[in-house]
């Protein structure tokens, strides 16, 4: 159980609003959780989306991406836009959920999601503020995530 002083000062003085920090969705079996397959992922192709909406002007939200997860690229449409222009995603590497469905995003096709998270504070960034989840040191594209 973790108090107070168990928290290092810099978590414990960041502000929280708790009730705009959503619900956690109900438990799943761990063998459901185990089936995901999390692979680290590099951005070698970025392009904006038109958007049909919008008189097929690019998409604010979305961009068509090419993915090298080791042993493919795979063609990947995802809301990255509002943190990337097309030559800043060029070279990220991502951790990418690559056993999902294909599903058509604004009339492309799309196969596997790219992980995220949002910053619910309202200091010191805005509050819905998405941060991709970037591998954490030198890893080669289609390694494996995986729980500790």
């Amino acid at each position: 159980i973790m108090n107070s002083q168990s928290i290092s000062p810099a978590l414990a003085e960041e502000p929280n609003d708790i009730e705009d920090i959503p619900k956690h969705k109900e438990d799943i079996a761990i063998d459901v959780f185990e089936s995901i397959d999390l692979r680290v992922g590099r951005i070698v192709k970025a392009q904006s989306v038109p958007d049909p909406k919008n008189g097929n002007k690019p998409s604010r939200k979305y961009l068509n991406l090419i993915v090298d997860l080791g042993n493919e690229k795979r063609k990947i449409v995802t809301g990255l836009r509002p943190l990337y222009d097309v030559e800043e995603a060029i070279g990220k590497s991502v951790i990418v959920a690559t056993n999902t469905e294909e599903e058509e995003i604004l009339g492309l096709p799309s196969k596997g999601k790219v992980i995220s998270a949002t910053n619910y504070s309202k200091v010191p960034m805005p509050r819905t503020l998405k941060n991709i989840l970037i591998s954490g040191g030198p890893l080669p594209s289609g390694s494996q995530v995986k729980s500790l």
